[in-house]
């Protein structure tokens, strides 16, 4: 909760010009956003928290950006997909491949890392011990988990 908090506050205190991101993501892999999760084969539901669920996928190779995570969680709400989260062990290397494929990052603020789109928000907060979080959402997923429902 504090690391969401602290992003949060992050992402409220960034302001600029239209945001442009290099390639924008339209979803996931093989899934846009909106996507209605429970019709894609081997999806499981692992937790539910108000409209949010969060879902795994079975046998799928655990990277983003080419860089190996422990596993990509699917975002949810209201059943259609609005983003991923992993978590990577190292920190420097996402962040360099994240660079490679959008761009620079357009806000950086000590360990945290914004890519900003016009529908979608990359962040990345890197840990001392190099291991980072990464959120790749849609707008309407990170204006809920602002207001503290996701």
């Amino acid at each position: 909760m504090r690391r969401a908090s602290a992003i949060i506050l992050f992402l409220a205190a960034c302001s600029g010009a239209l945001p442009a991101l290099d390639n924008e993501p339209t979803g996931f892999r093989d899934l846009t956003w909106g996507t209605v999760v429970s019709d894609v084969d081997g999806m499981q539901v692992v937790k539910e928290k108000g409209p949010a669920q969060y879902w795994l996928r079975d046998e799928e190779s655990p990277s983003v950006a080419g860089v190996d995570v422990e596993a990509v969680l699917y975002l949810t709400l209201e059943g259609r997909l609005e983003g991923v989260a992993a978590v990577a062990d190292d920190g420097t290397l996402m962040r360099d491949s994240l660079a490679a494929v959008y761009g620079e990052p357009d806000e950086q603020e000590q360990s945290l890392s914004l890519w900003e789109g016009r529908n979608t928000v990359i962040i990345l907060n890197e840990h001392d011990d190099n291991k980072a979080e990464l959120v790749i959402c849609t707008m309407k997923y990170y204006a809920q988990l602002a207001g503290g429902d996701g």
